[in-house]
């Protein structure tokens, strides 16, 4: 009985596997790339607001200068945001509730990490960085970055060290 299963279970799947002939995938195809991380941008007055993603790679060093410091503005905001949702954690709430601020929490770290990824994005400009003040800005947004992310390895142990 258990053999006659699976030849039935087989029979079945190459029935069906050849009724859609024609929409398989063509495994010669190049994989598609993964979407491109969203870039900010700065506007007069200070506000930072999402552009459409672009390639990186096309940025000139003033562009990603430019880019680097709407992008910190942004990751700061993000880090004021992820402080007042961590501040809801040490308020004395039911189970439900403090669930959900930690899930809060755990979302504004999220947002965290995207910023953190997005300057990182930074670093694979392909602008000439073998001249002085250009190089400088690429060293200056790798060391950035590894500091952020060391902050951020933090606050993630931090946050699972109070999951209710």
């Amino acid at each position: 009985m258990n053999k006659s299963l699976k030849y039935i279970a087989i029979i079945s799947l190459l029935s069906g596997c050849a009724a859609f002939d024609d929409d398989w995938p063509n495994l010669a195809d190049p994989m598609p790339k993964p979407p491109e991380r969203s870039q900010v941008e700065g506007r007069p007055g200070g506000d930072v607001v999402v552009i459409a993603p672009r390639d990186t790679k096309s940025l000139t060093a003033e562009e990603t200068r430019n880019a680097f410091g709407a992008l910190k503005s942004s990751l700061a905001k993000e880090w004021i945001a992820y402080g007042a949702a961590t501040a809801k954690l040490k308020e004395e709430t039911d189970d439900e509730t403090a669930l959900m601020n930690w899930s809060g929490a755990q979302l504004a770290l999220s947002r965290v990490s995207s910023n953190i990824g997005t300057i990182q994005d930074l670093t694979l400009s392909n602008f000439n960085i073998s001249v002085g003040d250009d190089a400088l800005l690429l060293e200056d947004i790798k060391h950035y970055v590894r500091g952020e992310e060391a902050r951020l390895n933090i606050a993630r142990k931090q946050l699972m060290s109070v999951k209710p």
